[in-house]
């Protein structure tokens, strides 16, 4: 895939209006439930801690939220300077920033312990920086700097449309974790390939299972968690897979 291929105009205020506003509610329940009850129970059961790196933002801070109760710092990167630009406008405060509160109540209610207000404080002060990031490079952030924590949610599908490419594009980010540090990864394991925001439609990757947990392991990662769901209620056809591991220690 050249460049100009990677680089169709990528809409945040549609994108997340289209997946993640409040009133479409079979997509909150896919995005947000699976997401976020698979990260609760990960940091939770496998005491993660440290710094971390979410690797493909996007314009979404809800895949912080559960890891800002556990986390050091936090760094985030996309591609696309849009999403980060909306990122910078939440961090700011902006009065046109993306208003994330249903996520914030959500994790508020399955963590039992932080109120939602808390939450959003956390994710604020735990945010370090806001970076450009490659994930088709072997350097994905442009430095050797690794972290205790690699998270990255529906990315790799976004950056390539085959195999080999999404593998390699794993192996890149799989880079970033310390020996002993835990990458846990959320991916569409799409039967088609592509996905639409308003009316354009995003070529994604056709990916399986199997091929990423292989990948995992080939890269000396111990898989620690993994659970799969269809992607019910939507316009993609495949399902959804959260798996988390960690990096051996040698």
């Amino acid at each position: 895939m050249s460049l100009e291929d990677w680089q169709i105009p990528f809409e945040p205020r549609l994108y997340w209006t289209t997946y993640f506003d409040k009133q479409n509610e079979v997509e909150i329940g896919l995005f947000a439930t699976f997401l976020m009850d698979n990260l609760q129970k990960s940091f939770e059961e496998r005491s993660i801690k440290g710094s971390m790196i979410d690797v493909g933002s996007g314009p979404t801070i809800h895949t912080l939220m559960t890891a800002s109760g556990h986390c050091d710092s936090i760094v985030c990167s996309d591609f696309t300077l849009a999403n980060r630009e909306e990122l910078e406008m939440w961090v700011n405060k902006d009065k046109n920033a993306l208003d994330w509160t249903p996520y914030f109540e959500y994790v508020s209610n399955i963590e039992g312990k932080r109120a939602p207000f808390q939450i959003e404080n956390d994710v604020r002060s735990k945010i370090a920086s806001i970076v450009h990031c490659d994930v088709r490079q072997s350097n994905v952030i442009g430095n050797v700097k690794s972290f205790d924590v690699v998270l990255s949610s529906l990315c790799i599908s976004n950056a390539t449309n085959n195999l080999p490419d999404y593998m390699r594009c794993l192996e890149n980010i799989g880079r970033l974790v310390k020996p002993g540090g835990y990458f846990i990864l959320y991916a569409f394991i799409a039967r088609k390939s592509g996905y639409p925001i308003g009316n354009t439609y995003h070529i994604t990757a056709c990916v399986d299972e199997m091929s990423i947990c292989n990948k995992l392991q080939e890269m000396k990662f111990d898989i620690l968690q993994r659970k799969l769901i269809p992607a019910y209620g939507s316009d993609y056809d495949g399902d959804h897979f959260f798996v988390a591991s960690q990096l051996k220690n040698y």
